[in-house]
Order: structure tokens, then sequence, then C-alpha cells
């Protein structure tokens, strides 16, 4: 119940806002893992947009793709949403995975001391999550689009993603294979 018009309000007893009290008391967004490597790791998307009052050129801060990569990585572990492996899938089909390849080589997260933890996320989405077929990205992908067992849609999920697996060891960027499934 809203008691106060406008103005934010705690969150309702017993929802998952209420664990996702920030660290001055405000309702975060998310309350996932790898959120610390949004920061380094964020660029500056320029658009036009309409306002109320006219347009106006506005400054959008997104999370770089090594870093929503790893974001996404973990909330496929952490949350059972087909919709996150789509937009995995999604998003290395948009770019292209040559592409997506040179926008993480380009992290700043690869030079610095998070580069260990952003490999071991990258090999778990590639290498665990998009293993095979039978790996929940590729199931929870062919779910979305309601098509079970989707046989089309789960190898098209686990190509894209074997493609961007291969563009970053092109690139350099060693991931541990050892995360795969035995």
């Amino acid at each position: 119940m809203r008691t106060r018009a406008g103005r934010p309000e705690a969150p309702v007893a017993d929802t998952p806002a209420e664990a996702n009290i920030g660290p001055s008391g405000e309702i975060t967004a998310l309350a996932i893992g790898c959120g610390h490597l949004v920061p380094p790791d964020t660029i500056i998307v320029e658009r036009r947009v309409e306002t109320s009052r006219g347009n106006l050129t506005y400054d959008f801060p997104v999370a770089g793709t090594a870093s929503w990569l790893c974001l996404m990585s973990d909330a496929i572990m952490r949350r059972d949403e087909s919709k996150d492996a789509y937009d995995v899938v999604w998003l290395i089909d948009a770019l292209g995975p040559n592409r997506a390849g040179d926008l993480v080589m380009a992290s700043p997260l690869l030079a610095g001391p998070f580069a260990p933890e952003v490999t071991r996320q990258l090999a778990r989405l590639i290498f665990d999550q998009f293993f095979d077929t039978d790996s929940v990205g590729p199931t929870a992908y062919a779910e979305f689009f309601e098509s079970h067992p989707g046989n089309a849609e789960r190898l098209h999920a686990q190509r894209s993603l074997t493609a961007l697996g291969n563009a970053l060891l092109a690139r350099g960027i060693e991931l541990n294979r050892s995360t795969s499934p035995p």
C-alpha cells in the first residue's frame, strides 16, 4: 500500500526488493553477483531523446560487453529466467561473435585485477552454461520461444556461444575449459 504519493517507499515485506537494499538504504535494481565489474567497464552511449520540454542529447551509462556477459552468466546460474539466456544469444547474434570478441578484448577489466574473475565467468558461460544443447543456456533459450524441446533453437544458442568462445580464443583471451562438464 502506498502511503506517500510521489515519494520512494520501503519495499513491501517478503518481496525480492526487500533483499535489494543498497548500502545507503536505497532500493537497488539488481541483487546479483559480478555487479562490482560494471563501474570500471561502463561505456557511455550518446542518444538524442525527446523530453517534455524538448529534445536533448543524453549520455546513457551502459555496462560494457565483458561485464554484461559476466552479469548474465551469474544470472543464468542464480535465477531461473529463460530471458537471461535469450538476452545473451541475442547480443552475440546482434553484434556478431567477432565484434563481441573485440568489445570484450577492449574491456579494461582484462588488464586489471578482475581479469581472472572475468575470464572465469566467460568460461563458465561458454564452456558450461552453453556447453552443449542439453546445457541450461540452450534449453532456456529454446524455452523462451516456448519450443520445447526446441532442438533448432538449442543448437543455434549453443553455436552462437561456441562462436564467441572461438572469437575470444583467437584474440588471445585464455579461457579455462576446466569449467566444462566432464
